[in-house]
């Protein structure tokens, strides 16, 4: 049986007619971000064991389904964890989505971390790395920081 420390999970569906008990995994500190709009969908969770040392924090960044936390290791170290979603709509948030996961991805970037989620990038065949029109995207998946 897996038993991860750590489980990054999106499209929770989760809303504000779902108490946080339904979701609770025993064992687990959780944390959670709702989608704020009407629109069924989206939402993510984090479930980082309780045995570590975490605390949740925000983030300047703006974009709308992200949660993180930071943990503590090796005395003073810290990681940050998120998990995020990016939604396949551009009905959902608008046309923005990708320059905010860039501006995310730039505000973290000077830090240890791990960013977890869906990014429904369409054109990117992960067999051969490459997008639809043959531009390699190894190691890059569209970001310059």
């Amino acid at each position: 049986m897996l038993e991860p420390d750590i489980i990054g999970v999106t499209e929770s569906w989760a809303d504000e007619r779902m108490a946080d008990e339904e979701i609770a995994i025993d064992g687990y500190e959780m944390f959670t971000r709702d989608r704020m709009l009407d629109i069924k969908g989206g939402g993510v969770l984090l479930y980082i064991r309780k045995l570590l040392k975490v605390r949740g924090i925000e983030l300047e960044n703006n974009f709308p389904e992200q949660v993180w936390c930071k943990l503590k290791y090796n005395g003073n170290q810290e990681l940050s964890i998120g998990v995020c979603y990016r939604t396949p709509s551009e009905q959902v948030y608008g046309y923005k989505a990708h320059q905010e996961i860039t501006d995310l991805i730039k505000e973290v970037s000077n830090r240890e971390f791990v960013l977890m989620g869906e990014f429904n990038y369409k054109g990117i065949d992960w067999a051969t790395n490459c997008e639809d029109n043959g531009i390699s995207t190894e190691g890059t998946l569209f970001w310059n920081v």
